[in-house]
């Protein structure tokens, strides 16, 4: 489990660093950040911070969401492309980033035309629930079994590394 780091974001949350180098530290980091950045919108009772910090979730999921779906799960599907249970693991885990992706995109809609409002509370309470899924189904089912297997881990880590910085670059 990554551990915490003093250190702050921007947004009064501290930054999470993985324990190690592989791919599942990168994304349980990610994971971390995320479901804090959600906790920091419920705690917060100013608009123009809940504003700052919606903006953060939507940067973070979109890069998370980009660097599973471009790098993570082709390499985890191509290392078990004979195991039905994997794939219905994939397939749930992409099937959530689909939802938490259309959130997003209604999140973005909403911040765009005025800033956060009572709906954009309550999407940001399901996007909760979509996230909550998403790491149940990958730290609790989906990284297990990767563990057992021989993927390189670490290559795979910088791999998304790599491309999230890339995507950093392009969202700034």
């Amino acid at each position: 489990m990554p551990t915490a780091r003093t250190g702050q974001n921007g947004l009064g949350r501290r930054e999470v660093a993985p324990d190690g180098d592989d791919a599942l530290a990168v994304l349980r980091q990610d994971h971390e950040t995320v479901t804090g950045l959600l906790e920091d919108y419920e705690a917060a009772q100013d608009r123009m911070r809940k504003a700052a910090i919606a903006d953060r979730i939507s940067r973070e999921l979109t890069i998370h969401s980009t660097i599973e779906a471009e790098v993570f799960f082709p390499r985890v599907r191509e290392a078990f492309e004979d195991d039905d249970n994997m794939e219905q693991l994939l397939a749930a885990a992409e099937l959530e980033h689909d939802n938490v992706m259309t959130l997003i995109d209604r999140l973005d809609d909403a911040l765009d035309g005025g800033g956060p409002d009572a709906q954009t509370d309550e999407r940001i309470r399901f996007l909760i629930e979509c996230v909550d899924r998403h790491v149940e189904i990958q730290e609790g089912d989906l990284f297990p079994q990767i563990e057992q297997a021989e993927l390189d881990l670490a290559e795979i880590g910088e791999a998304l590394r790599t491309r999230r910085e890339e995507l950093q670059d392009e969202l700034a």
